[in-house]
């Protein structure tokens, strides 16, 4: 893919199954959320809905009283937290990032994490990134385009000038929504069909 050559052109990131392979730390998390709370609803269940925000996805799966979903947001973060070496960066990601950056472009994170476990799992990774877009901000997640559209205005960017890079329905949506180009991140979680698909993240340095 060729952009217009300017300093402007933005590259967006999901975060778990782009940049990093959580399902460890994810699956380690529900189980002690569902062991502590007495859920019936399996890892598979949640999994299925992964990249939409924490509360919809455990509403998605039937879980809908307020208290019990606070709790075990409350649970399953701090599990997450305390176990953050399961979670491993698929290879190649530092040296890709700062390949992007020698050729000038902006880079932006959005995710459904909380902002404060996004910066613990980033913590080294901080300084790549323009700008890190959360459900902290009060935009609407994936799979709206409000946190593209946030991150193209903070790059000053715009549309014509950014790809999104995901791995799941939700970012294609959000993508499609937002009129921002679409690659489809095949190493992942998803199992979707789309034009342009990456199988290792190092491929990024072939489209740019």
């Amino acid at each position: 893919m060729n952009f217009t050559k300017n300093t402007n052109n933005l590259i967006i990131f999901d975060l778990d199954g782009v940049l990093i392979d959580s399902r460890n730390n994810m699956e380690n998390s529900w189980s002690h959320v569902k062991n502590l709370l007495n859920l019936k609803q399996n890892f598979s269940d949640y999994y299925e809905f992964i990249g939409l925000p924490f509360e919809e996805i455990l509403k998605k799966i039937g879980i809908n009283d307020y208290n019990l979903i606070s709790k075990i947001k409350i649970e399953y973060e701090k599990n997450s937290k305390k176990n953050l070496n399961k979670i491993k960066f698929y290879p190649g990601v530092k040296s890709t990032l700062k390949y992007l950056i020698k050729k000038n472009y902006k880079l932006s994170i959005i995710t459904s994490k909380n902002m404060e476990r996004t910066k613990l799992i980033l913590k080294d990774y901080l300084n790549y990134f323009n700008s890190i877009n959360t459900p902290d901000l009060n935009i609407k997640s994936k799979p709206y385009p409000d946190q593209i559209f946030y991150a193209i205005k903070k790059a000053e960017s715009s549309y014509k000038n950014t790809i999104f890079i995901g791995d799941s329905a939700f970012d294609k949506e959000a993508a499609k929504a937002a009129g921002v180009k679409f690659f489809y991140a095949s190493y992942g979680y998803g199992n979707i069909s789309n034009r342009h698909s990456l199988n290792k993240f190092t491929e990024i340095k072939n489209i740019v």
